[in-house]
Order: C-alpha cells, then sequence, then structure tokens
C-alpha cells in the first residue's frame, strides 16, 4: 500500500506506531479526531471526524487488514 488515504479531508499531523493500524480518538490531536494509518506505513495520518465517519475508518481498516 503506498499513500495514506487524502480525499476524506486533509491530515492534521503525522505520529508513528511501530507499523501497526491504529484508529483511536486521540486527546493528543483533540476530542474529535480519529487517528489512523496503513498497517505496512509507519506514519499514520489524523483525521478529524467532520472529514470522515467512524464507519467508513472501520471500513477502511477492514479493507487494509484483509
Amino acid at each position: 500500500m503506498g499513500e495514506l488515504v487524502t480525499e476524506v479531508g486533509d491530515w492534521d499531523g503525522v505520529v508513528f506506531q511501530n507499523n501497526a493500524p491504529v484508529c483511536v480518538d486521540s486527546g493528543e490531536f483533540g476530542p474529535d479526531a480519529a487517528v489512523v494509518g496503513f498497517a505496512s506505513e509507519s506514519a499514520v495520518g489524523v483525521i478529524h471526524h467532520e472529514h470522515v465517519s467512524l464507519d467508513f475508518i472501520v471500513e477502511l481498516f477492514g479493507l487494509i487488514e484483509a
């Protein structure tokens, strides 16, 4: 897998989580942020909920892990 999905909105930051997929609410980025990333990438982006639904994030991780 290449780049992180960007069409759902701009990334607000980059963090590193040991190449593991991450999908959590993160106080570091505000109460309305969700941290997402690809299992094959070190970098994960931060998406705010107004850009994408949590259902989409769950679906995204289902596709990544498949």
